[in-house]
Formats: C-alpha cells, sequence, structure tokens
C-alpha cells in the first residue's frame, strides 16, 4: 500500500507500508538525477509466491531468469531494472 506520493525537485518519492502502516520501503526516482553505476550489487524482494511473481514479471516483458532452487526452503529468480541494477524476488518457505 503506497502511503504517500510527493513532488520534489522534478522528481516524485513514495512511501510505501505495511498493513500496520509502518514505513517499509522509500522509493525515489529523479529522472533528471545522477545515474549510479553499481556492481556486485542485488536489491532483493521477497514474495509468498514465486511461480505467480515470476509470471506476472514474463508478461510484463521483464525476461527473467529461470527460477533457482539453491536451498529446499529459499527459491529466487533475478530480473534488472531500467539503469541495470540485478533485482532478486526470493520466496522462502
Amino acid at each position: 500500500m503506497c502511503s504517500s506520493n510527493l513532488s520534489v525537485n522534478g522528481g516524485s518519492i513514495a512511501y510505501l507500508q505495511n498493513a500496520n502502516g509502518e514505513t517499509q520501503l522509500e522509493l525515489i526516482g529523479m529522472p533528471e538525477g545522477e545515474t549510479v553505476k553499481v556492481s556486485g550489487m542485488f536489491l532483493c524482494f521477497g514474495t509468498e509466491d514465486i511461480a505467480s511473481a515470476h509470471e506476472r514479471a514474463v508478461l510484463h516483458g521483464m525476461n527473467p531468469s529461470d527460477i533457482r532452487q539453491p536451498e529446499p526452503d529459499a527459491r529466487y529468480f533475478y530480473v534488472c531494472d531500467p539503469d541495470g541494477l540485478s533485482v532478486q524476488v526470493r520466496e522462502y518457505r
């Protein structure tokens, strides 16, 4: 759930909150801002249904990796954001 959207200096900020109204993630978009290139880093988001998340990524043309399961209790896949940052979507059982 998005608690608020703000416009700031040509960009925007969205605060995402949990069911209790606590901010869990702050997303900042600054189209005219500096782009930072990184290597060896990824952002990870959790999901309760990896198969559905993977299917949505395919349907939206995100070219996700195959679902991997290196451990019995964890499965994940990767996509890249528009700037090339690796994003992992992970399910813990």
